[in-house]
C-alpha cells in the first residue's frame, strides 16, 4: 500500500481528485479520520466536504499509481 496526504481547499479539487483516482487500475480509498471511503466514488468523496485533511491509500505498490494522483491536470 502507498500513502498520500490530501488537503482539498474546494469542491473542484475534489472532483479533480475523483478523476484522477479513476485513471489508477487499483483501489484507492481516502481515510478521514475513522471514515473510509471509496475514492473512485464522486458521491464518497464530496460527503467528506471540503476543508478536510484526508490520507489517500493506494492498495497498489506501483510508483505510477501514486504519481497518477499527485498530478494536476
Amino acid at each position: 500500500m502507498q500513502y498520500l496526504e490530501i488537503y482539498f481547499k474546494n469542491m473542484e479539487e475534489m472532483v479533480d481528485f475523483v478523476r484522477r483516482a479513476n485513471t489508477v487500475e487499483a483501489d484507492v480509498d481516502l481515510q478521514f479520520g475513522h471514515i473510509l471511503v471509496d475514492a473512485k466514488s464522486i458521491q464518497g468523496v464530496l460527503a467528506m466536504g471540503c476543508g478536510c485533511h484526508a490520507k489517500a491509500v493506494v492498495h497498489s505498490q506501483e510508483p505510477e499509481d501514486l504519481e497518477r494522483l499527485k498530478a494536476k491536470a
